[in-house]
């Protein structure tokens, strides 16, 4: 198959801060039962990326302990808690940022729009 991003001048295209763990931008899910090392694996692949992140947010329920130990290790962490999602227009478009949503699979239907917003518009979005 033809690939027409390859017919772009480089210039036109959005640049991502280069890594050799992941091809920026990305989407994942971890999916695994409690006590699994989810927050863990996700802490691995922060530590993985932080370099390539003007800021990191992180969405969750409750208090995590890993999360915490995160913010004092990193400056650009951001923990929101309380399953409050923020509306993607609260943060400038001209840096990148890694959003992540832990635990919120069951939060209300506007928690889930919000959520939906952030993978329907974030490829598209520069910087998110």
């Amino acid at each position: 198959m033809l690939n027409f991003y390859q017919s772009i001048p480089k210039s036109k295209l959005k640049k991502y801060p280069k890594n050799e763990h992941f091809e920026l931008p990305f989407r994942m899910c971890i999916a695994s039962p409690s006590g699994s090392g989810k927050s863990n694996t996700v802490l691995y692949i922060i530590a993985l990326l932080s370099k390539c992140f003007t800021k990191i947010v992180i969405c969750t329920k409750t208090n995590e302990t890993l999360y915490d130990h995160l913010k004092d290790t990193i400056d650009n962490v951001e923990v929101i808690e309380e399953g409050m999602v923020p509306a993607m227009g609260e943060y400038d478009s001209e840096t990148s940022k890694l959003v992540i949503f832990d635990d919120l699979v069951l939060e209300p239907k506007k928690t889930q729009a919000q959520i939906g917003q952030y993978f329907i518009r974030s490829r598209k979005k520069k910087g998110v």
